[in-house]
């Protein structure tokens, strides 16, 4: 984890945690962790960490807010309109090939609006800003530890030996007071576009895939069925709003309703 912060005061955060652990054993689990670390980087896979209960992990809780706040709203955009495609096919009575040809084509097409809408909205980086990150790079590399860091941002020395003993023993009790004296170690909350995209992509896909697989394999309208029936539990735990649930639940009546209607008119 803290080759993946190379060049920041981060690093030497995960090094001073580090020095108070005992070497890690080579297990599928370690193992499996290490690989998704590298490939995603801590930023990314902070939820996770912070399931995991990894000792340090909470210096990426606002990151993995705003992560869980950017999947959640995918979700229930995703469940919200394929809920709706759904149900206003079911009311005209379309065969099990037409509705999944449907959520298939909504799936695809939301995902790739919603990734041109993220790039569109995301805020480009200026030069200034990346000479800044480059700057405070090479000012963490040569800093020696994370005590040389908080010395040098002007930190009494009797604090940051406090700070640094904290760290040792349970991060998070002194994280705060260490994020008021060093701000710089904490991390940028932005979502990066990479980000973004993979969990729109993620999310749309898997709950086309799942939609279409429970009608395949039920019956006619059985399917359609479980499927609603599965959203409206994603909804509900997941989620976790009783309006959002309700508002989910009520657009999905109303479009089978007026399309049931409008088919016996």
């Amino acid at each position: 984890m803290s080759d993946q912060e190379s060049g920041d005061p981060r690093q030497w955060y995960w090094l001073e945690i580090a020095q108070t652990m005992p070497a890690a054993q080579k297990t599928p689990r370690t193992r499996l962790l290490g690989i998704a670390i590298k490939l995603f980087g801590n930023k990314a896979f902070s939820p996770i960490l912070l399931l995991l209960k990894i000792k340090g992990a909470e210096l990426y809780q606002q990151v993995a807010r705003q992560q869980v706040d950017f999947a959640q709203k995918t979700l229930c955009d995703a469940l919200l309109f394929s809920g709706s495609v759904l149900a206003l096919l079911a009311g005209f009575q379309l065969l099990t090939a037409s509705l999944q040809f449907a959520l298939w084509c909504f799936g695809l097409t939301a995902s790739a609006w919603q990734i041109w809408r993220n790039h569109r909205l995301a805020t480009p980086e200026t030069q200034l800003d990346i000479e800044a990150s480059e700057m405070e790079k090479l000012g963490s590399e040569s800093s020696l530890g994370l005590t040389g860091c908080l010395l040098a941002a002007g930190i009494p020395a009797t604090v940051s030996l406090k700070l640094l003993a904290g760290i040792k023993d349970q991060p998070a009790t002194v994280l705060n007071e260490l994020l008021v004296h060093y701000p710089r170690l904490a991390p940028n909350t932005n979502l990066s576009k990479a980000l973004k995209n993979g969990l729109t992509l993620s999310i749309n896909l898997t709950i086309t895939a799942i939609g279409s697989w429970l009608i395949g394999i039920s019956p006619q309208y059985w399917g359609l069925g479980l499927v609603m029936v599965l959203f409206a539990i994603l909804a509900a735990g997941i989620l976790r709003q009783k309006h959002v649930t309700m508002m989910l639940l009520t657009t999905w009546l109303a479009c089978f309703a007026l399309a049931s209607i409008s088919h016996y008119i």
